[in-house]
């Protein structure tokens, strides 16, 4: 963040960010409290991971945010994205779009559980090129 005459303004950031599917796997309490009753974990077919490939795109559109890249999985929804907001925000307007997407195809309603509470986030550094690279390695 910077001060610009008196106002803090984020600076436009790269960013790769992640988050699984609910019931993907971990080590979270809800995650085992669902295998030990042996709930089915989301998964995101073919379909689906289209839907929400599209509503993260129609959010980034929305918000003036970058999308360098999208990759949608089974059981993962990963981007990379340049924005001048903060990647938690970005990672909550994700997971809003998409499940407000996905429950109109899958009739769970809005309180279905779609997406993991945990994400990964990593600051991208862009190189001279405009090229980047993942922070740390």
């Amino acid at each position: 963040m910077e001060n610009f005459g008196g106002q803090n303004r984020l600076l436009s950031m790269r960013y790769s960010l992640s988050f699984p599917t609910h019931g993907a796997g971990g080590a979270s309490m809800r995650g085992l409290v669902d295998w030990l009753l042996q709930r089915p974990g989301y998964r995101l077919d073919a379909e689906c991971q289209a839907l929400a490939a599209r509503a993260i795109q129609e959010v980034c559109l929305d918000r003036g945010w970058h999308l360098m890249s999208i990759r949608t999985g089974e059981m993962e929804v990963a981007v990379v994205v340049d924005g001048e907001t903060q990647p938690e925000r970005m990672i909550h307007e994700f997971k809003l779009a998409a499940s407000r997407t996905l429950a109109v195809v899958d009739g769970g309603g809005p309180s279905r559980k779609r997406f993991d509470r945990r994400a990964r986030i990593e600051e991208v550094q862009v190189n001279e090129n405009g090229r980047g690279a993942a922070a740390g390695g």
